[in-house]
């Protein structure tokens, strides 16, 4: 069982239960046969009674427990048990479990070794719950070698294999099955599986992880993870989680937490949103707000027909890509658009506007005729360059004048290797600061580090970040190498009031120049590296390492007036396996969310000695920060994109749930301690936040790219894509209030997945005035003055059938045809503005079972039919009111149909795809098929399950059962059998 944080000062405990489902790997020479329990009339059941016995000889040594052997010598020294399936064996260690499948005459025909990563290599398993039985090997003629009365145990444990975490096997229906156990404190996210043998592996729509071998597949069930809480259990979503580490598979869990009565208040409303592109691939990479509300975005264009463009000079090529700039009024109308670029390729990496609303920009040119203006370098010093791919480029760095006709200055800015300008700022003065990477031969000036310090990076040259200052007219005051010995680059940088530069990014190198730093030693791997300068670039003011074990990269940094930075990245230092987690104070996210990364947020204070604070950011998928702003009140803004389902989102943007990798925008209070608010921002493809830019009136900008063609939109210049990527802007309006809308089944309370036409509640403050009840059929679309409008993934918007309203619930149902994926829900008022709005992810199965006290736990909605041997019917109540009522099943040839009642469940693929299990503790007593799972009859959005009670469950007393459809498990409920 999982042991997890303390709630109202109790423990939560957590059962994760795995089962590896080694029949569904065909072996040669044998078949796979179902078997469905018959019940023949009782006239014929003496004539059948031979066959019935065999049939139940057969299942009572199915039933038998899968031994786990204890290694004496008889097998290899590593193995510490082996158990012997129908058609495999399953070999265990302290870090490994290996399953060999036997082929024909008992020959090995696969294997797979799913190996504990990063696990502690002393534990060790040890036996419990000694069998009877005993085996001996007489194998040879040397009696030494002979091992007898060897014993076998129903179940193995072993201890610590992560910090708290002890690993159970044990067997179920002749399959083995696994439970990690995670002490109070220990972290679930620590264990990680490698998979050795498989050819890949995937997870089905079901949630099952699914491992192929070269003659078939082995099966592991989706997690069943459930809190026993006051002797009740409460299912928890859990999913696998697949990532690639050091280019091995690893397969972690992703364990949520949901609590449906929490309310959400301050909302972003997207008050414009729109495309940015031609025919072509088209990146916004920089985005920025002048004093007058007027908006500038820059990146890269392979579109000849960029909305509004007019090159500059002539002589660029679009077909190989070139910067662009654009500005747009605060209405989003465009002001001037430009390209800027030579004959070969060329992008613009960031943007920075000074207080006269000149623009300034960054970035990488292949071109050797790159437009230079007033340069300070006037040649391009990267080498012979093949076309159309950035393999030679120099950095380049232009200011152009508030209009956008003329350049103040352009010039290039590398040596003969490989430079690119990542990052600039601009003080009040119009001096501005580039950082970037660079290679040998960086053209320097006035350097606080003179020396290229990398060597050789695998099959390229290492870079060493830079710094480089340039005033007003273009002219550079100081260039430095900011590196050690290995990979360093620069990839943002802030300049405070004093003027000083502040860089981050990300250095491999253990002897990167740290100065009166927080951490003054690299953590292992990528670490971010903040630094520093003073305003003439003479002296560093502080330089510190800031990461754990693994990947950690800076991407964005801002300071405010206090000369405090804040700082957005990417982490992978998880601190699984007892290895250095990213370092964190004060967090609003306390744990790391999951897969292979995690976005980042920071606030370092202005001596560079303290963190104020430091969180993960992220769901169970990668999630990557890239850039950061502040506004006047301390609040940090971050933009980057996510793959996780469970993105955390707060007060989130109505209809602006995608699929894929959406981008995401962020809000922390200046303390750090709350997200003001968190929302994505996608469509039906990928999406990218690339930038981030903040006014004083409450708006924060965003721009990015896009393949989506569904991206929200409003109050665009330009509403649909212009090619396969564009680029895209989007303003949040922060100081309008829209409610956030929680989501969750009615009969289970979950929220994990939804399915279509599935009865669901959600949950917010302030939805109607008043209770209503739907009061006839059909049921209607607007009840108590408001709606509940369901956008899914393809931008299918659908009205929602509605059951009841109150001020802070809604029951609706879920719209039929609604597309899997993440879909966004609205409640709208009658003056039809948006007052709530939430994300759901919507899948073709969700099923939960409805309960007698609607707890979602606990009895459930259900009767019970008593069919006499003489086909006499009686029903029977199998609760009073949360209570459950003991079952009598009666003497033989009485049967029991139990009628459940649920939701979600109307969407499984067949009957035999659904199948019921009763539970005591951890194991499964009894399981069985149903007889009827779908529609329930004249009832708009219930399923029903009618099933056969078995009769092996008499006396057991207290269960819990669970419905299993096409691989989802429902919530338990309690039944009492007598």
């Amino acid at each position: 069982m999982f042991v997890v944080r303390k709630t109202s000062k109790r423990l939560l405990a957590l059962t994760l239960a795995l089962t590896l489902n080694l029949t569904a790997l065909p072996m040669p020479g044998r078949t796979s046969n179902k078997h469905s329990l018959s019940i023949a009339p009782a006239a014929s059941a003496a004539a059948s009674a031979g066959s019935n016995t065999v049939s139940f000889a057969r299942q009572s040594l199915g039933r038998l427990p899968l031994g786990f052997e204890i290694n004496r010598g008889q097998f290899a020294a590593p193995v510490s048990f082996l158990a012997r399936g129908d058609g495999y064996d399953l070999f265990l260690t302290g870090s490994e479990a290996v399953f060999s499948a036997r082929g024909n005459a008992g020959s090995l025909a696969d294997s797979l070794r799913l190996r504990l990563a990063r696990a502690n290599a002393a534990a060790q398993f040890t036996g419990l719950d000694e069998l009877p039985g005993r085996s001996s090997y007489f194998i040879g003629n040397d009696p030494a070698q002979w091992r007898t009365n060897v014993v076998s145990y129903a179940r193995v444990e072993c201890r610590d294999v992560y910090p708290g975490v002890n690993l159970v096997y044990y067997s179920r229906e002749r399959e083995p099955e696994y439970d990690f156990v995670v002490a109070p404190g220990a972290d679930p996210q620590a264990i990680r599986l490698q998979p050795d043998g498989a050819r890949s592996v995937r997870i089905d729509h079901n949630g099952d992880l699914l491992l192929r071998l070269g003659s078939g597949e082995i099966r592991q069930h989706k997690p069943l993870v459930y809190q026993e809480r006051d002797g009740q259990r409460q299912i928890i979503p859990a999913r696998y989680v697949i990532s690639r580490r050091h280019g091995r598979t690893e397969i972690g869990f992703a364990i949520g937490a949901y609590d449906p009565t929490r309310t959400l208040v301050i909302d972003p409303v997207l008050s414009y949103s729109g495309y940015l592109g031609g025919s072509g691939i088209d990146i916004a990479k920089g985005v920025a707000v002048d004093a007058s509300g007027n908006i500038y975005v820059a990146g890269f264009t392979q579109s000849a027909n960029f909305p509004g463009a007019v090159r500059l000079p002539s002589g660029s090529s679009a077909t190989n890509g070139d910067a662009f700039v654009i500005k747009l009024n605060s209405a989003g109308s465009v002001i001037y658009s430009v390209y800027i670029g030579g004959s070969s390729a060329d992008s613009a990496n960031d943007l920075a506007i000074d207080v006269s609303g000149n623009a300034y920009l960054t970035g990488q040119t292949q071109s050797a005729n790159f437009p230079t203006v007033n340069a300070q370098q006037s040649s391009f010093g990267g080498g012979t360059c093949n076309p159309g791919s950035f393999t030679c480029f120099d950095a380049f760095v232009v200011r152009l004048n508030a209009a956008g006709n003329q350049l103040l200055y352009s010039t290039y800015l590398g040596g003969s290797g490989d430079d690119a300008g990542l990052g600039i700022a601009v003080d009040g003065a119009g001096s501005a600061v580039v950082t970037g990477q660079a290679a040998a031969g960086f053209p320097l000036k006035n350097a606080v580090r003179n020396t290229f310090g990398g060597g050789t990076c695998g099959s390229r040259d290492c870079y060493d970040g830079f710094a480089a200052r340039y005033d007003a007219a273009g002219a550079m005051t100081y260039a430095t190498y900011l590196g050690g010995q290995s990979d360093d680059t620069g990839r943002g940088v802030a300049i405070d009031s004093a003027g000083n530069a502040c860089v981050t990014g990300y250095t491999r190198s253990t002897n990167f120049p740290v100065v009166a730093a927080l951490q003054s030693a690299s953590g292992g791997n990528n670490d971010v590296f903040v630094t520093k300068l003073n305003a003439s670039g003479s002296q560093i003011v502080y330089s510190t390492y800031l990461g754990g074990s693994f990947d950690d990269e800076g991407y964005g940094i801002a300071v405010d007036s206090a000369g405090n930075a804040y700082l957005s990245g990417v982490t992978s230092s998880s601190g699984a396996g007892g290895t250095t987690p990213f370092p964190v104070k004060n967090p609003v996210q306390a744990t790391y969310g999951g897969g292979g990364r995690d976005a980042f947020i920071a606030k370092l204070s202005a001596s560079g000695g303290a963190l104020v604070y430091s969180t993960w950011y992220g769901g169970s998928g990668d999630d990557y920060g890239a850039r950061i702003a502040v506004d006047a009140t301390g609040s940090a803004f971050v933009t980057g994109n996510t793959f996780s389902t469970n993105f955390p989102l707060e007060n989130i943007v109505p209809n602006a749930a995608g699929s894929g990798s959406d981008a995401f925008v962020v809000r922390l209070n200046a303390a750090g301690s709350a997200r003001l608010f968190s929302t994505l921002l996608g469509g039906n493809g990928d999406d990218y936040g690339n930038a981030i830019a903040a006014d004083g009136a409450g708006n924060v900008y965003v721009a990015g790219d896009t393949g989506s063609t569904s991206l929200p939109i409003a109050a665009a210049t330009q509403s649909v894509p212009g090619g396969i990527v564009d680029g895209f802007l989007a303003r949040l309006d922060t100081s309008r209030n829209v409610t956030s809308f929680t989501t969750v089944s009615a009969a289970s309370y979950r929220g994990e997945q939804l399915a279509p036409e599935s009865i669901v509640a959600g949950f917010g403050p302030n939805l109607a005035s008043g209770l209503a009840v739907a009061s006839s059929l059909p049921l209607p679309t607007t009840l108590g003055g408001v709606s509940v409008k369901v956008r899914d993934t393809n931008g299918n918007e659908q009205s929602a059938a509605l059951f009841f309203v109150s001020p802070n619930q809604i029951n609706y149902q879920i719209p039929a045809g609604i597309a899997p994926g993440r879909a966004s829900v609205t409640v709208i008022n009658s003056s039809n503005a948006i007052i709530s709005a939430g994300v759901i992810n919507v899948a073709a199965i969700s099923p939960g079972l409805f309960t007698a006290d609607s707890s979602g736990g606990g009895a459930p909605a259900a009767y019970a039919i008593r069919v006499k041997a003489n086909n006499q019917q009686s029903y029977e109540a199998v609760s009073s009111g949360a209570t459950p009522m003991p079952i009598d099943l009666g003497p033989q040839g009485e049967q029991i149909f139990l009628v459940l009642y649920g939701t979600g469940l109307r969407g499984r693929s067949a009957l035999n795809a659904v199948t019921v299990n009763f539970l005591s503790g951890n194991s499964i007593v009894a399981a069985t098929g149903v007889e009827y799972a779908s529609v329930a009859p004249g009832f708009v959005g219930l399923d029903q399950v009618n099933l056969i009670l078995p009769r092996s469950l008499a006396g057991r007393g207290m269960l819990d059962l669970v419905v299993i459809a096409d691989g989802q498990m429902t919530n338990a409920v309690k039944v009492n059998v007598k």
